[in-house]
């Protein structure tokens, strides 16, 4: 059996979650009632001598339940330790695990023991039992669960989002620990940049575009041309008053050569625009971006291969050539491209989600967004834990707030 890595795990179900729930109570009932009946048996067993009355069978009781809350105090502090740790008895046995809502780690046995005081509470005023159905969101986090900052996963899901191989290569956990979400693959897209510099450095062979700045040419070749139709009758008056206007002599003297001039004209006014259709093709496919390319997206669009294609709900379609974030209003970050999405419904956050990657797979991470990203693939819907890349595939619907986008490759 092979492991997953926690960021693809899926938030737990409420059937999921009231299921572990009735596996820890029926844990703690059953230690109650084994301590109080060991507390009755060894104050029977005491008072075996000695007729058993009313008030002696009354004291026994009394002893057997402290015994039952004393045990079941101690049982609450194990309880949140294993919460805090690998997972109760129930979760465990239903493969639920309590991490933090902001990274996929346990939240420990101090944040175990506020959560379930707060459930307590919570509890005791009828309430508390039903907060998770309050939560509009996919996490169903109760009270207590925001209180302790947690949510409860079902590792079960992680086959399903696992990162592919190729991106298995680099540890996840330490680069994240140490920076901001996401640097870990600031070296990935490093090396193909020295390969694409080259491409960068022909880009400028067009250069000689310029050369055809004789182009202006045509100016003064178009008008000598119909001067003479105009100046047959009075040469000697206009011919000095087009010197001073048109001061290049040389286009004087090429005007005689009409037909020649006209060929030469018709040869350069074809030569620009071969130069420019070259170029045309250096903006890969203009309709597939919404949006037109920032400047920090021109150091990796030459020659760079389009990663995936997100195809929106309203039918609009961009192409990711590296690293992208997208939002109504996303952040500016260096080598990173910035790309706004026209949202109505202010679901997406300013700064929603990134997606990045390379010729061989994509991957996509929440940028700490407030309604999340979710993936739902198979059938299966897999909550993104912010800052945690996880990889993507072809026809993956992602759900941002109310907007869909779906995930395609480049026709």
């Amino acid at each position: 059996m092979t492991s997953r890595p926690l960021s693809a795990a899926a938030t737990a179900t409420l059937g999921r979650r009231a299921a572990a729930y009735a596996v820890d109570a029926a844990v703690a009932c059953a230690v109650g009632v084994f301590a109080a009946a060991i507390t009755v048996g060894v104050a029977l067993a005491l008072g075996a001598g000695r007729a058993v009355g009313a008030g002696s069978l009354g004291a026994a009781l009394v002893l057997a339940a402290g015994a039952a809350v004393l045990a079941l105090l101690v049982w609450a502090v194990v309880y949140s330790a294993m919460q805090g740790g690998t997972g109760s008895v129930g979760q465990r046995a239903l493969d639920l695990r309590l991490l933090d809502d902001r990274s996929p780690e346990a939240i420990g046995f101090w944040r175990a023991l506020w959560r379930n005081v707060v459930w307590a509470l919570s509890c005791s005023v009828v309430i508390g039992w039903f907060t998770p159905l309050f939560d509009p969101s996919t996490r169903h986090q109760g009270w207590h669960d925001t209180a302790g900052r947690a949510i409860l996963v079902d590792t079960r899901g992680t086959d399903a989002a696992a990162p592919r191989p190729a991106a298995e290569q680099s540890p996840v956990a330490a680069p994240l620990a140490a920076s901001p979400p996401l640097t870990w693959f600031i070296d990935r897209p490093a090396p193909p940049l020295p390969q694409r510099a080259p491409a960068a450095s022909q880009v400028p062979s067009p250069a000689p575009a310029p050369e055809p700045a004789p182009a202006p040419v045509l100016a003064p070749v178009a008008v000598p041309v119909l001067a003479p139709v105009h100046v047959e009758a009075p040469a000697p008056e206009f011919a000095p008053r087009v010197e001073p206007s048109y001061a290049p002599a040389a286009a004087r003297t090429a005007a005689p050569a009409a037909g020649p001039v006209r060929a030469a004209a018709v040869a350069t006014a074809s030569a620009p625009p071969t130069a420019i259709i070259t170029q045309v093709p250096m903006t890969r496919p203009v309709t597939a971006i919404s949006v037109p390319l920032p400047e920090t997206q021109g150091s990796f669009v030459a020659g760079a291969p389009v990663i995936a294609v997100l195809t929106w709900d309203d039918a609009t379609s961009m192409a990711v050539y590296g690293r992208t974030v997208y939002g109504r209003n996303p952040i500016v970050e260096p080598g990173i491209v910035s790309v706004p999405v026209r949202d109505e419904t202010l679901s997406l956050s300013k700064t929603h989600f990134e997606v990045g990657g390379d010729a061989g797979g994509a991957w996509i991470a929440d940028r700490y967004s407030t309604n999340g990203t979710v993936i739902v693939r198979d059938g299966s819907r897999h909550l993104l834990i912010p800052g945690l890349p996880t990889a993507l595939r072809t026809g993956d619907r992602l759900e941002l707030g109310d907007r869909v986008a779906i995930v395609g490759t480049a026709p």
